[in-house]
């Protein structure tokens, strides 16, 4: 609500508005969508992470239902942002300088 009214206060035409708000739902959702392929990929592992970003990518549903005015759609984006706090949260401590597939499931947890 904020951002439109923002866009609003910038834009004149509610089709302009409707439009700005409707990118700002895309951009935000690129960026869970890329930030939760990282954290698989540093939580699980690589191919975890790269299978994750080829079904996100490859997924018209994610396309279509990111950038709808629908609540479910901002449900989707809180569900991402929380998926990708867990993961952040659940990552064990590492030493500094330590290579980054140390951090995988495996070697953290088994």
């Amino acid at each position: 609500a904020a951002f439109a009214r923002l866009a609003s206060s910038v834009l004149r035409s509610k089709v302009s508005v409707f439009l700005a708000v409707r990118c700002a739902l895309g951009c935000t959702s690129a960026v869970l969508e890329a930030r939760l392929a990282a954290r698989t990929c540093a939580w699980a592992s690589g191919e975890a992470g790269v299978a994750l970003w080829a079904l996100l990518l490859s997924s018209a549903g994610m396309w279509h239902a990111a950038v709808a005015l629908l609540p479910s759609s901002f449900a989707m984006l809180c569900v991402l942002a929380a998926w990708t706090a867990w993961m952040d949260a659940s990552l064990p401590a590492l030493p500094a300088g330590s290579p980054p597939a140390d951090r995988s499931v495996r070697k953290a947890y088994g």
